[in-house]
């Protein structure tokens, strides 16, 4: 049967949906202009090509010879109050090191499968990692998902390259006497309380570090995490809602985590009084902070946490391996999964189950009934004179989340 006149053609994809490449008529160039539509349907393609006919009689069509390079950065100017402060930061830094090098000359009508597919290539070539790929082609899918809206392209081709397969990083959790040691190293120092409470509780490098006082419940023996701190750059930190409503939780206070954070109290009022007038009160109420009174960046964490370990001999381990080690010695201790994701702030079992359902079978023997002794120098669970004014009068705490 002959085809209709300007209907354009159909092609069946391997994936099972169908591309449709049709006239748009003659271009600015005198050019008849022929574009791609892809869809699960024959009319799904139909509608996405008379939706761009629309955009273009509305004029939303992108500027004639406008490039990657001139619409990545407008783009993302227009996203930085929409975006959290870390994954605007993340896109601008995969636009300006990966995106506009190598894709910037493309035109944002031009840009194809391949073109993706070939620019995701040549950075596992240039030695980036699977994950680091995948997320510069996340960044530039947002940004063409917006041109696909707006009626700046038919299609966004940057779904249709593949992510590039890797293997989950693999995770050594920190055995007994690794913790032993850890312990007795950072005793008495600014980061006791900090690597206290990474281990008993398993929070996330972020949680931790944008823990404020009044999330800090002494009358009633809880801990609140609601907050995570982000670096703007330059200097600057925003303090941010958690991500998910499963991260926001309330954690029971047991005595050595309160005494610890009474500590911490007491060294945050002396390093005020030091610094005086010189004190940026500027920034939220954090729990922890350097002696300055600023904010603590995250990396700067990780490398003072790494040196640390290296100075005790133990392996290299990251900063977010002190969560795997909390998770992993709930587990071995026989606590219910559901708790174990109530804890860690996990958005369901089946996360909390897929990463820590293998146990090393060589740290069976380690019990979690001594955590609360190798934090604390004391039975977990043992009532502190120190604090028992805090926590003997109407502690209400959820009997699900307490950590024994």
């Amino acid at each position: 049967m002959a085809r209709a006149r300007g209907e354009g053609t159909f092609s069946r994809l391997p994936d099972g949906r169908y591309s449709y490449r049709v006239s748009m008529g003659v271009g600015e160039d005198g050019k008849r202009e022929r574009l791609r539509f892809y869809g699960k349907t024959r009319e799904e393609c139909r509608r996405q090509a008379e939706d761009y006919r629309a955009a273009v009689r509305a004029g939303r069509k992108a500027p004639t010879g406008e490039t990657l390079a001139d619409y990545l950065p407008r783009w993302l100017e227009g996203r930085e109050f929409a975006l959290r402060p870390r994954t605007f930061e993340g896109y601008r830094q995969h636009i300006r090191n990966h995106l506009i090098p190598l894709l910037g000359h493309i035109e944002v009508t031009a840009l194809t499968r391949r073109h993706v597919i070939d620019m995701m290539s040549k950075l596992r070539r240039r030695g980036l990692s699977a994950p680091t790929v995948n997320s510069v082609k996340v960044t530039l899918g947002a940004a063409m998902q917006e041109a696909l809206e707006d009626g700046i392209v038919p299609s966004n081709v940057v779904r249709l390259a593949p992510h590039h397969p890797y293997q989950p990083v693999e995770f050594e959790p920190l055995r007994a006497h690794e913790i032993e040691a850890l312990r007795d190293a950072v005793r008495g120092t600014r980061e006791e309380t900090m690597y206290t409470l990474a281990l008993a509780y398993g929070l996330r490098q972020g949680e931790l570090l944008g823990l404020t006082w009044a999330d800090v419940r002494f009358e009633t023996g809880v801990l609140h995490i609601a907050h995570s701190l982000q670096s703007r750059g330059r200097g600057d930190f925003a303090l941010v809602e958690v991500k998910t409503p499963h991260s926001r939780r309330a954690m029971a206070m047991p005595p050595f985590i309160a005494d610890a954070l009474a500590q911490q109290s007491e060294l945050q009022a002396d390093d005020r009084l030091r610094a005086g007038r010189y004190w940026p009160e500027h920034y939220p109420d954090l729990v922890f902070r350097e002696p300055n009174g600023r904010p603590l960046h995250g990396p700067t964490v990780t490398r003072r946490f790494q040196r640390t370990l290296a100075e005790l001999g133990i392996p290299r381990r990251r900063f977010h391996d002190l969560r795997h080690t909390c998770a992993t010695y709930l587990l071995m201790s026989g606590v219910e999964m559901k708790v174990i994701q109530q804890i860690l702030g996990h958005a369901t079992i089946a996360v909390t189950s897929d990463t820590y359902a293998h146990v090393l079978p060589r740290m069976q023997e380690e019990a979690l009934a001594y955590m609360g002794a190798m934090l604390s120098g004391q039975a977990a669970g043992q009532k502190s004179s120190r604090i028992s004014h805090r926590t003997e009068v109407g502690a209400q705490v959820p009997d699900s989340i307490v950590i024994h």
